[in-house]
C-alpha cells in the first residue's frame, strides 16, 4: 500500500509540472501577440506662423512635424491638414498651395500613429481676397498627395467670377502642370501618364469679362516600375480636330516577355470624357470641346499596368 501511494504522488506531481509548463507557454504566446502600448505624439506647425496673413494668390508654404514617442517621425498621409472654411487642404509634412477662401482660417494639423494614436495642433491664417473679386479653389487633390505614375490623377476645382457667379464652362477652366504643361480643360478632369516627380498643378479660370485668376497645389507622382512597354502611335500629341469629327486612336504595348497586349487590356481614357475605348485601335466620336489629355493604360494585371498619354485639342 505504501508503494502504491508513493506512485500516485509521483504521478500527480508529474501532471502538475506539465500543467504549469503549458500555462507558462500560453502566457508567452499572449505576451507575443499583445500590441505595443500607445505612445504620445508631439505635433507642431512650423510654417506658416500663427496669425500669418497672405493674399489669395500668394503661394503659402505649409510645414509641420509629428514625432511618435521619442524619435519616430510620422509622414505622408499620417499627417492631415484641414481648414475650418475649406475642409481638407493637404497631406504630409510639407507642401505649397494658394487659392484658399478669403477670410480667417483655423488651420489644424492632425497626426495619427500606427495604433490609432492621435494628436493635433491648431493655429490661425488669414487670407485676403483678390482685388478683382474672383475666387478659384482646388478641392482635389489635397496638396501634398502622392500617386503612382500609372494612376489617373483626379483633379477638381471651382471658380467664382467678379460678379459672384460660378464659372462652369469647360473652356473657361484650364489645368496645367510644371512638369507636363497641358493637362486639360474642365472643372473636374482625370489626366494620366503624368511624369514622375513633383508637380505644381494650377487651375486657371477666365471670367466672362476676360479677367483671370488661378489656384495651385503640389502633387507628387511616384514612378511605378513595370516591365510593360507602351506607345501611342496616333494621333500625335497636340493634334487639333474639329468638334464632331471622329478621332482614331491607336497604340501598342508588350509585356515583360515581349508578348503583345491586346483587347480589353488596353484601356483608353480622356481627362474630360472618361473611358473612350479599348483595344489597339478605337474610333471616338463627339469628344467635348476643349483640351484633352488622352491616356492609354496597358497591362494584364494591376501589378503590371503602365500609362502613356498625349494632348488632343477639340475645337
Amino acid at each position: 500500500m505504501k508503494y502504491r501511494f508513493a506512485s500516485c504522488a509521483m504521478l500527480l506531481a508529474a501532471i502538475a509540472a506539465l500543467l504549469m509548463a503549458a500555462c507558462s507557454g500560453n502566457q508567452g504566446d499572449i505576451t507575443a501577440n499583445t500590441l505595443p502600448p500607445s505612445q504620445d505624439i508631439t505635433v507642431e506647425i512650423n510654417t506658416p506662423a500663427d496669425g500669418a496673413v497672405a493674399a489669395q494668390d500668394d503661394l503659402v508654404e505649409f510645414g509641420g512635424t509629428a514625432i511618435l514617442g521619442r524619435n519616430t517621425q510620422l509622414e505622408r498621409e499620417s499627417l492631415v491638414w484641414r481648414s475650418d472654411r475649406d475642409g481638407l487642404i493637404g497631406l504630409g509634412a510639407h507642401f505649397n498651395r494658394n487659392g484658399l477662401s478669403p477670410g480667417a482660417h483655423a488651420i489644424t494639423l492632425e497626426a495619427t500613429g500606427p495604433n490609432g494614436e492621435k494628436a493635433q495642433v491648431r493655429q490661425l491664417l488669414e487670407i485676403r481676397a483678390r482685388s478683382n473679386g474672383m475666387t478659384v479653389r482646388i478641392s482635389e487633390p489635397p496638396a501634398g498627395k502622392v500617386i503612382q505614375s500609372n494612376e489617373l490623377a483626379r483633379l477638381q476645382g471651382q471658380a467664382i467670377d467678379s460678379n459672384g457667379q460660378p464659372i462652369t464652362a469647360d473652356i473657361s477652366l484650364y489645368w496645367e502642370s510644371t512638369l507636363d504643361q497641358v493637362l486639360g480643360n474642365g472643372g473636374r478632369i482625370e489626366p494620366g501618364g503624368l511624369t514622375p516627380g513633383l508637380h505644381r498643378l494650377t487651375l486657371v479660370a477666365r471670367g466672362p469679362d476676360g479677367q483671370t485668376a488661378r489656384a495651385a497645389v503640389d502633387l507628387f507622382v511616384e514612378l511605378f516600375s513595370t516591365p510593360v512597354q507602351a506607345e501611342i502611335l496616333a494621333p500625335t500629341t497636340h493634334t487639333q480636330v474639329r468638334h464632331g469629327e471622329p478621332v482614331t486612336f491607336s497604340g501598342s504595348a508588350r509585356d515583360g516577355q515581349g508578348n503583345p497586349i491586346v483587347g480589353p487590356n488596353l484601356l483608353w481614357t480622356s481627362s474630360m470624357d472618361g473611358v473612350v475605348g479599348v483595344g489597339e485601335t478605337c474610333i471616338v466620336n463627339n469628344m467635348r470641346l476643349g483640351t484633352h489629355r488622352v491616356t492609354m493604360r496597358a497591362g494584364t494585371a494591376a501589378s503590371d499596368i503602365t500609362a502613356v498619354s498625349i494632348v488632343l485639342v477639340v475645337r
